[in-house]
């Protein structure tokens, strides 16, 4: 709806019904994020013991560099499908482009948590 009138061929199949919803496929990426989610935080969070050195207001803004380069790449990839007329090459676009930056989010993310944490000054 967002994209208007050529947003709405992407989510109906050729005789105008809404596709088909795959609930397996939902659920195998559920389940491969869980577990990718989840041993990150055993490894990184407790076993690394990253929490020592990263204070609660840092960790509460954490996330928010990610919410908007997925936004940001949602609205894109959108905008892209609806201009090419075919959602598939910013499908792939989308996930390519999500894929490195959340990579590089994580990598500065555990960076940044390796790093002593500074001493207050009295």
């Amino acid at each position: 709806m967002f994209f208007g009138p050529l947003g709405d061929r992407f989510f109906t199949d050729s005789s105008g019904s809404p596709g088909d919803f795959e609930p397996r496929g939902v659920a195998i990426a559920a389940v491969a994020l869980f577990l990718s989610h989840g041993v990150s935080f055993v490894v990184n969070f407790l076993g690394e013991q990253e929490h020592l050195n990263v204070s609660p207001d840092k960790q509460m803004m954490e996330p928010y560099s990610r919410v908007v380069v997925l936004h940001a790449t949602i609205l894109g990839g959108g905008f892209l499908a609806a201009y090419l007329g075919t959602p598939v090459a910013s499908l792939v676009l989308m996930i390519m482009l999500k894929m490195v930056l959340d990579l590089r989010a994580h990598l500065n993310e555990h960076r940044r948590a390796a790093e002593p944490a500074p001493t207050p000054v009295p």
